[in-house]
């Protein structure tokens, strides 16, 4: 409200005043209001749905006086109703390295910020094998409404949905792991066996090749050599896409030279 008086101080009694918006509060009566028996001019008014201070409000004058009163508020952020990632889209990412930062943020109905939330936010992978995390920490405190993960890594590869929630809201988010550079290469089976001359061996030779998330490196070339003992290798080698196993056969007969 606000009063009109004169230059006694006498209030002005039935005196039109005019009332205008600014677009973020809603007044009960815009436009004209007459002030009372005490010169008060009085109007309702409805916050707007963004939250902050807002310095230019709603605003009064009377004729005869080249005053306008405007009025200053500040609209809070209601409670929190849904959890919301504004971190931009990650893209690929490689398996078994730090993800970029992911920054959730605790929103109200309006979408305000809810600077005063201060609740655990943890992320889970919702469709991929327990122990896809492989490192970072999978809970933050939000301070101020925000929460950031700043260290997380995803060891499995493939496309998968993660969420993050307080316990209550829930937000889903996609992501993209793909298979890192090869990392370790190890003997699978094949090794230490026996056998007469000039016969092939039992087993197959299988190497496995991976990257730094354990995930099978798929399509990249292993040469098989003999390096010692005599013995000769089968022609060519044979790759299982599935696992990515190496491998190969030998004869234990002489050494083939090139």
């Amino acid at each position: 409200s606000s009063d009109l008086l004169d230059i006694h101080n006498n209030p002005k009694i039935a005196h039109a005043t005019t009332w205008s918006e600014n677009g973020v509060v809603t007044l009960g009566v815009v436009g004209s209001v007459l002030t009372d028996s005490l010169g008060f001019a009085e109007n309702t008014a409805t916050a707007g749905t963004t939250a902050g201070a807002q310095a230019a409000g709603p605003s009064v004058t009377t004729a005869g006086l080249g005053t306008v009163l405007t009025f200053e508020h500040t609209v809070l952020a209601g409670t929190a109703t849904q959890l919301v990632v504004t971190s931009a889209a990650l893209g690929q990412q490689v398996a078994g390295a730090a993800l970029p930062s992911l920054v959730v943020e605790a929103r109200d109905t309006f979408a305000n910020l809810v600077t005063w939330f201060t609740g655990n936010v943890t992320v889970t992978p919702t469709d991929a094998p327990d122990g896809a995390f492989t490192g970072g920490t999978t809970t933050q405190p939000a301070v101020a409404g925000i929460a950031t993960f700043g260290d997380l890594v995803f060891g499995t590869a493939g496309p998968w949905l993660i969420e993050f929630t307080d316990g209550a809201l829930v937000e889903g988010y996609s992501l993209e792991v793909i298979v890192g550079p090869p990392a370790s290469f190890t003997i699978q089976s094949g090794n230490g066996q026996s056998g007469p001359t000039s016969a092939a061996l039992p087993q197959p030779l299988v190497a496995r090749l991976l990257d730094a998330g354990a995930n099978p490196v798929v399509g990249d070339s292993v040469i098989f050599t003999v390096t010692a003992g005599g013995g000769v290798l089968g022609n060519g080698f044979a790759v299982d896409t599935a696992i990515d196993r190496k491998s190969t056969r030998l004869n234990s007969s002489h050494v083939r030279t090139s």
